[in-house]
């Protein structure tokens, strides 16, 4: 039986390629990197987050009492100016390649938006508690992709396989 192979040679020049493909580690990581904050700011732009719901009733004198925005008000009137101002202290940052970080750095955090979120402010402020963060994520969750996706595609085009 004869043999009727024929072979094609195809010779590509791919150092275009290949120089592409040199860069696209830093590149993609360094793309991922702005996704994740941008996802991030977009989180904490959220309603509910920075924005204080209305102050509880208690949050008013007589005092000695805390004080929204103030600290602790004394029965003379002065103030230890503790307050930790809760809705500007949302954080955006990245750890290690991949992970980005929504947090806040006020003391009593967990208490109000975290996983841990105390019972008591969602059970006594039904409609006025702040948001859980990992909600808002789920709730987001297409724009995120979004997000992901465009930080991608020009990550692909900067190195030059889109």
């Amino acid at each position: 039986m004869a043999n009727n192979e024929r072979f094609l040679e195809i010779d590509v020049d791919a150092e275009d390629m290949i120089r592409a493909l040199e860069k696209a580690p830093i590149e993609i990581m360094r793309h991922w990197a702005q996704a994740g904050r941008e996802v991030g700011e977009e989180v904490v732009k959220s309603r509910g987050l920075r924005t204080y719901p209305a102050a509880p009733p208690n949050n008013a004198p007589p005092y000695p009492g805390y004080l929204r925005g103030i600290g602790y008000v004394y029965a003379d009137g002065t103030n230890d100016g503790k307050s930790e101002r809760y809705g500007t202290q949302f954080t955006v940052r990245q750890r290690g390649r991949t992970q980005t970080i929504i947090g806040n750095r006020a003391s009593y955090a967990e208490h109000l938006a975290g996983e841990n979120q105390s019972r008591k402010v969602s059970k006594n402020i039904p409609g006025r508690g702040w948001r859980i963060l990992g909600d808002v994520v789920d709730e987001k969750i297409k724009v995120i992709n979004r997000i992901y996706t465009a930080w991608m595609r020009k990550a692909l085009r900067k190195i030059g396989l889109l």
